[in-house]
């Protein structure tokens, strides 16, 4: 499966809502940070993301890291012959794009906002200085070295969960984000998308998807699917969703 590269990233408009940073941002990583160091907030600002907005591609290099709130932001990896498959998901209670703090060779992934949605971005160089402070390096720490495992785990889930077991997985990382913004909104995703984050092809993930919805786990109309039964879900799910 092939999926065409665009030349140049579509690139939504950020809108800066306020320059001083919240008093709760609503990403607990966030959170964590600004509770250890008070002087991040004058380096984050609050942006708005558009649905299918790109963050950075690989290899690009940026000023900023990104933290979600009621947004979801996927990273996906692409290899020189056009394959491309998704490595992770975010949304309120990570970060995206750390490698702009630490490598200056720019980010090993491509981010794009699967979800829309608000979301703080913090200056890279205010984060890399604030590492100073062992609570800080901690809390990141424990991060990254999360991030690294679900990495790890990405890749044995690709190598040996079924189609329909993966499927599931992701749909319901990208259910569970929303709703832990105490929305329940319907995913704007389509079979093209799902296949490419899942590493399938499209004819297989419309067949899972027409399954599922007769099983009554789902529905879904163009371009849009909603999760009707969580549990059933979670039952075809494979054993790597309990690690997203």
């Amino acid at each position: 499966m092939t999926i065409p590269k665009p030349a140049t990233a579509p690139r939504g408009v950020l809108t800066e809502l306020h320059r001083q940073g919240p008093n709760t941002s609503g990403n607990d990583l966030l959170d964590s940070l600004l509770s250890f160091r008070p002087s991040l907030r004058s380096a984050v600002k609050e942006i708005a993301l558009g649905r299918g907005e790109y963050l950075f591609q690989d290899g690009e290099i940026s000023d900023w890291i990104c933290f979600p709130t009621t947004a979801v932001v996927g990273e996906s990896k692409s290899t020189s012959d056009g394959l491309c498959l998704d490595v992770a998901v975010t949304g309120r209670e990570g970060m995206v794009g750390f490698n702009a703090a630490f490598d200056p060779e720019g980010s090993a992934n491509t981010a794009q906002v699967y979800i829309c949605g608000r979301a703080f971005n913090l200056q890279a160089r205010s984060l890399a200085k604030a590492m100073n402070d062992p609570r800080v390096a901690n809390t990141v720490g424990s991060f990254l070295a999360d991030h690294a495992r679900r990495l790890a785990g990405k890749v044995i889930c690709g190598r040996y969960h079924s189609a329909e077991a993966r499927l599931c997985a992701w749909v319901l990382t990208l259910h569970d984000r929303i709703v832990r913004t105490g929305e329940n909104r319907t995913l704007p995703v389509s079979h093209e998308q799902i296949a490419a984050a899942v590493g399938a092809y499209r004819p297989t993930v419309s067949n899972l998807l027409a399954i599922l919805r007769d099983e009554g786990a789902i529905d879904y109309g163009r371009s849009c699917l909603s999760v009707t039964n969580a549990e059933k879900l979670r039952d075809a799910a494979c054993g790597c969703y309990t690690e997203y």
